[in-house]
């Protein structure tokens, strides 16, 4: 059977399984954020998908670092995957209890989506904001270890 824990996903989903593109983007310098504003940190390029009844399966892996900011022991973000028409297709909710204010912790997130796009021009962004403390997404102008957005088109 296929499940998400296992590492395997539900082949289903993938009916046509094909392959046709991969298209990635780097969050170049580190970005952070205070407020609950949401606010966008990586932005496709226009992907055409060669048809319409073509799918898009999207992976952001976001290096984060999730802080007190002197202000919370209790600080929380959140990151999304939206489409073109402004849809969240995808979201991921951080929070951590911390021993004092000024305490910090680095980690990793991964979000998925597999979508279906209205048409065959589509950009996909992803965003963040924070509830309390500060959120800071890790970019680098040499692509170690930065947050990236990686879309694959799959044939129907």
């Amino acid at each position: 059977a296929s499940n998400i824990s296992s590492g395997t996903l539900n082949s289903a989903r993938f009916s046509g399984g094909k392959l046709l593109q991969v298209k990635t983007k780097y969050l170049a310098n580190s970005v952070a954020q205070t407020t609950s504003n949401l606010s966008t940190i990586i932005e496709s390029d226009t992907i055409t998908l060669s048809s319409s009844s073509n799918s898009l399966y999207c992976i952001a892996s976001i290096n984060y670092d999730l802080q007190g900011y002197s202000s919370t022991t209790d600080p929380a973000a959140q990151f999304f995957i939206y489409d073109e028409a402004e849809n969240a297709i995808a979201n991921v909710n951080i929070e951590r209890q911390m021993t004092n204010n000024a305490d910090g912790r680095e980690s990793v997130c991964v979000l998925q989506a597999f979508y279906s796009p209205p048409d065959t021009s589509e950009v996909v962004r992803v965003r963040y904001r924070c509830d309390n403390g500060q959120i800071r997404a890790r970019g680098s102008n040499n692509y170690h270890n930065a947050s990236c957005l990686t879309i694959m088109e799959i044939a129907a």
